[in-house]
């Protein structure tokens, strides 16, 4: 416990507590007494394992990304009706996300993991064979619409989402990239 301590900048007695709760919901494992090991939930919370979302908890667990703040003024947004992220910085979410690059890296990342997971059910969910156009609004780098594409040879793509995302989005020969803000406007010309 001591050299994790040390190697985390904690203090070791704090951090040997920490874990214990951890051990009891199930994210980690104390194989020898005060050594612990990674459970098949802790595992995804590596950076670099496939499946990660480690990307997910940084965007939800640090300060200045949006989340954290938004589940800090709950109350407020229960007693109100008024985004909790909006009390906090005077704005909405998408304008914080928009003002700080960090936040929005982090929110791309949370994305991205989350794609992970869903493409696949959401590919294998629906014939997207009978439509002939299919559009992704706010699709980011278009992960889900390339595995849709891929699933439909006969159909072609809309991703539609802001412009900054263009030179990281996934090529693909039936996928046409569309910047815009969703909150304005769509594009046309979509099936689906």
């Amino acid at each position: 416990m001591g050299e994790l301590g040390n190697r985390t900048k904690t203090n070791a007695s704090a951090l040997f507590r920490l874990l214990r709760a951890l051990e009891s919901i199930g994210i980690f494992v104390q194989s020898l007494p005060r050594v612990f090991s990674n459970t098949a939930t802790s595992a995804c919370l590596r950076k670099d394992v496939p499946g990660s979302q480690w990307s997910t908890v940084v965007h939800c667990l640090s300060k200045g990304s949006g989340p954290f703040e938004g589940w800090d003024q709950l109350e407020y947004a229960v007693r109100t009706g008024r985004p909790s992220v909006e009390k906090t910085y005077g704005y909405d979410f998408w304008e914080l996300l928009r003002l700080n690059s960090q936040a929005s890296v982090a929110m791309n990342g949370a994305m991205r993991s989350a794609n992970i997971v869903m493409t696949p059910a959401v590919t294998a969910a629906y014939n997207w064979s009978q439509v002939p156009v299919i559009a992704d609004i706010g699709g980011g780098i278009g992960t889900q619409l390339v595995s849709i594409l891929d699933a439909a040879p006969a159909s072609k793509g809309i991703l539609f989402d802001k412009p900054n995302l263009e030179p990281e989005s996934i090529p693909h020969e039936r996928l046409k990239f569309i910047a815009g803000d969703f909150f304005e406007c769509a594009p046309s010309g979509a099936d689906a």
